[in-house]
């Protein structure tokens, strides 16, 4: 399908993409299918996909479930809250910009300006 716009022309969907009503007949065979289709799918991976889809697992390193965590000082809300509010922005841009000043200088300290 070749589609040609003039410069002078306007977008219009129907010049772009007609398409044709679907009969309810059409639409009602469509839907009763969909739940065996999908069956049949789960069913082909779980016999013949049997492993791990982890999409962090690049198939080196072995998924092994041990947990990283880091914790921090305590913020209060209410201070921030007040921040905001005098500078007028919200407070998911404040605690971004706390985030990037506080990468900034970790990079910073480690050499990696």
């Amino acid at each position: 399908m070749h589609f040609h716009l003039q410069q002078d022309d306007k977008y219009d969907t129907q010049k772009v993409l007609r398409m044709t009503p679907q009969s309810p007949w059409l639409k009602w065979i469509v839907r009763a299918m969909l739940p065996y289709t999908m069956l049949k799918t789960t069913l082909i991976n779980t016999v013949f996909n049997s492993y791990t889809k982890n999409p962090l697992h690049d198939g080196i390193r072995d998924i092994t479930g041990v947990k990283n965590v880091a914790l921090g000082k305590k913020i209060e809300l209410d201070p921030v809250k007040v921040a905001c509010k005098r500078l007028g922005v919200t407070v998911n841009d404040m605690m971004t910009c706390a985030l990037s000043i506080a990468l900034k200088r970790y990079f910073i300290s480690v050499g990696d300006d």
